[in-house]
This record gives C-alpha cells, sequence and structure tokens, in this order.
C-alpha cells in the first residue's frame, strides 16, 4: 500500500515543530531569567512543550513560535509561583520590555545565536581545568559563591573576582571567535 502524502496541515504542523525545536535554546534561556531554577525551569519547559503541542494537535497555526512560547512561558512560570504560593520576582517593567525587544530582534536570526553558543563552547573548552571547574561549579551546578569558596579554601572575593574575570575572558574569546568565523 503506497504511504499517504501529507496533508498542508501534517506541513505546517511540521513547520511549527521544527520552528519550535529551532528555538528550543532561546525559549529554555529565556525561561531560566524567567525563573532562575534550574529545576522549576525544567518544568516548565516541559508543561511548555505540552500545551504547544496540545495547541498544534488541535489545528492551531502559532504564527511566531518563539513569541508564542516565551507568553505562554511566562504564564506557566506565573501560575507555577501562585500554586506553591511563592513570591514572584517582580522585575522592573522596562527591563522585562528590553529583553522582550532583544529577542524579538534575534528571532529571525537563528544561526546568530547558534554561532555564540558554538564560539562559547570552543572558548570553554579552551579554559584550563581549574578555571573550567569554576565556571561548572557556579554556572552549571548552581552553587553559591560562598559555598565555592569554602570548598576551594579561598576568600568570597577572590572568588567573584575569578568569576568576574573568566566571564570577562569568555566574552572577549567569543568576540574574537566570532569575528574569525563571519564574512
Amino acid at each position: 500500500m503506497p504511504a499517504a502524502d501529507p496533508s498542508p496541515n501534517d506541513d505546517a504542523l511540521d513547520a511549527q515543530v521544527r520552528a519550535f525545536l529551532a528555538a528550543r535554546p532561546l525559549i529554555q534561556a529565556h525561561i531560566r531569567s524567567l525563573v532562575r531554577e534550574a529545576a522549576l525551569a525544567d518544568d516548565i519547559f516541559q508543561e511548555l512543550w505540552v500545551r504547544f503541542e496540545r495547541t498544534t494537535r488541535h489545528g492551531q497555526v502559532i504564527t511566531h513560535v518563539p513569541a508564542w512560547c516565551r507568553a505562554t512561558a511566562r504564564l506557566i512560570a506565573l501560575e507555577s509561583w501562585r500554586k506553591q504560593k511563592r513570591e514572584q520576582p517582580t522585575p522592573d517593567p522596562e527591563l522585562a520590555s528590553l529583553i522582550e525587544q532583544a529577542y524579538t530582534e534575534q528571532d529571525d536570526h537563528a544561526t546568530f545565536w547558534q554561532d555564540h553558543t558554538t564560539a562559547l563552547k570552543h572558548c570553554l573548552d579552551t579554559l584550563p581545568p581549574r578555571s573550567r571547574d569554576l565556571i561548572t561549579r557556579r554556572y552549571q551546578n548552581e552553587q553559591p559563591i560562598a559555598d565555592i569558596a569554602a570548598q576551594l579554601h579561598q576568600s568570597l572575593g577572590s572568588i567573584k573576582t575569578a568569576l568576574c574575570r573568566l566571564r570577562l575572558a569568555l566574552a572577549d574569546c567569543v568576540r574574537k571567535r566570532l569575528t574569525l568565523t563571519s564574512p
């Protein structure tokens, strides 16, 4: 029996799913900036996927997937805070507007973010092991700076200074790497 040709609806659904997957790193970064907790951010992303899948499965066409996902993620975060009776962060409205504007301006430039991510990964790989460990402890494992200082038997100030220098070095490395790879 020959395979059925995909319907136009299947093509639209596939395009929406591809757009969601392409925007995934930015969506996750946005959620993380909203809630600042890795576990909660993961939960919100999973709920976002469920809502996205349900919405598209019922035939609704989402014309701008990243913007829809950001707005829906904010609603899910608010619901989560209410459900847990937790105080929600109250970002400065002007700052929130600027963040949304930055995301909106870059929505159609997926390669911009992919290039930055690739450059950052390369730059992280070039760090000495001790520096990579410090970055991992702070940003991947989310350890408080005071805990890192205690574990490494160093002062709080020295850890803060080291992290500041590492962030500057990584930013410089990424800038140089992007300059080398740009046409």
